[in-house]
């Protein structure tokens, strides 16, 4: 079943989202109040305003792994215990867990686990951009005839 909204504005993917928070308690943890987000298949990660994306990584227990960059680094056995966070786009929560918000990388045998929120204030406000780590998740269709985005949960 496909929640559709409208594009706010040609130009961007650029839609409403209505909040972010736990799936655990409701509480909020970005996007308060409703904000812009853009769907953005050229983007990896979660990208959202610094203040935002720094509480989040800290609440997951990220590192960051050079001070002022926005990027962080998590302990890959913890996983399976981070929160559950909802997206909430169309009054519909749209849920990724740990293993869907962080990204396991593997070189020459070594594996790094790093989160896929990162912050960047952007100069039109505190806007969010859903890229990959969102995307990949979920089935999004992108209707250019009706100016709207749909998203469903992804068969696995």
């Amino acid at each position: 079943e496909m929640t559709y909204v409208p594009v706010e504005r040609e130009g961007y993917w650029e839609i409403k989202m209505d909040g972010m928070s736990l799936s655990s308690d409701s509480q909020t943890v970005g996007c308060d109040g409703g904000c812009t987000a853009i769907v953005d298949t050229g983007s990896s990660l979660l990208v959202g305003p610094t203040a935002e994306t720094d509480a989040i990584n800290k609440m997951i227990g990220g590192i960051e792994l050079i001070p002022g960059t926005g990027q962080y680094q998590i302990i890959c056995e913890t996983i399976d215990d981070l929160p559950e966070i909802d997206f909430v786009i169309g009054g519909q929560p749209f849920t990724l867990t740990g293993r869907d918000y962080v990204l396991q990388i593997t070189q020459l045998g070594q594996t790094q686990c790093i989160s896929g929120f990162m912050g960047l204030d952007l100069p039109m406000g505190p806007w969010w951009i859903l890229g990959d780590v969102f995307i990949g998740r979920f089935y999004s269709e992108f209707d250019m005839g009706e100016s709207r985005v749909g998203f469903a949960k992804a068969v696995q």
